[in-house]
């Protein structure tokens, strides 16, 4: 169970880094979601180990902690006025009624909804799996096997 424990961390730490700009708290951001993708298609105990694995190293954060490392920063993880997208201070107002502004806003909310939509049913289907599987087990041989 260790090698895929962390094979699996192994692969998140690869998709985190994807796109993240260097940026520390946008790479724990994604490695946390990419950890709770994996946890969500193991089995019970499976989970938990890599969970743990995951806390232990350093990289897995809750959401209040993600909160806090986000303090300053742009959606990028990065300080603000700083962003190569030209994000900024939140007191420099955005101009919401700006077209373009509020396009770019709504396209984020899609892909995050996406995201979430999509680990969600993630979670859905290996659930379902490890009930088939049960299901299977039992009829083949009369009785519950865990």
């Amino acid at each position: 169970m260790t090698i895929l424990i962390d094979t699996l961390i192994a692969q998140a730490r690869l998709t985190a880094h994807r796109g993240d700009g260097c940026s520390y708290e946008l790479f724990v951001a994604r490695f946390t979601q990419e950890i709770d993708r994996h946890a969500a298609r193991l089995a019970p105990h499976e989970a938990a180990a890599l969970m743990a694995k995951a806390d232990e190293q350093g990289d897995d954060i809750d959401p209040e902690e993600q909160a806090a490392l986000f303090t300053g920063c742009c959606a990028h993880g990065i300080d603000f006025g700083c962003c190569p997208a030209g994000c900024d201070d939140a007191d420099d107002a955005d101009d919401e009624s700006d077209p373009e502004w509020l396009e770019a806003q709504n396209a984020l909310i899609a892909e995050w909804e996406a995201e979430e939509e999509r680990a969600r049913l993630e979670q859905i289907a290996a659930r379902d799996d490890r009930v088939l599987d049960i299901v299977d087990s039992i009829r083949s041989t009369g009785r519950l096997v865990a």
